[in-house]
């Protein structure tokens, strides 16, 4: 043990049927020593449903070992952000950027999430 973390990054997920991400899930789960497992919207088309229940399912099987990664395609990333934090209570690690800057057409804006954070969880 170095003292590295390893976040482990699901790619594609919205060409991924619901089987097959449940089959790589057990895989995961049984085998990879990872820090976290994060659902990685790479392709920016996920919507806050599917971003529900793929937080609910990587939850079941990697209790509080899940992060989420959301790519601003359309323009989704903060809102589907929003979506994992509050469907895993808190229990994820999310990925941001300062102004959201990343390949691509970038990713969750870092002041966007911390004002979101600061409102939901110093009440």
């Amino acid at each position: 043990d170095k003292g590295f973390e390893v976040d482990l990054l699901f790619m594609a997920l919205s060409s991924i049927g619901k089987e097959d991400v449940v089959k790589a899930l057990d895989v995961i789960a049984n085998k990879c020593r990872c820090n976290f497992v994060s659902i990685a919207d790479s392709n920016g088309s996920l919507y806050g449903q599917q971003v529900e229940m793929l937080s609910k399912l990587f939850q079941e099987k990697l209790p509080n070992h899940v992060g989420f990664y959301g790519s601003n395609a359309q323009c989704m990333a903060y809102a589907n952000t929003i979506q994992a934090i509050c469907t895993l209570e808190g229990a994820v690690m999310v990925n941001s950027s300062i102004l959201g800057l990343g390949c691509s057409a970038g990713i969750t804006p870092t002041e966007n999430l911390l004002l979101f954070l600061s409102l939901r969880f110093t009440r």
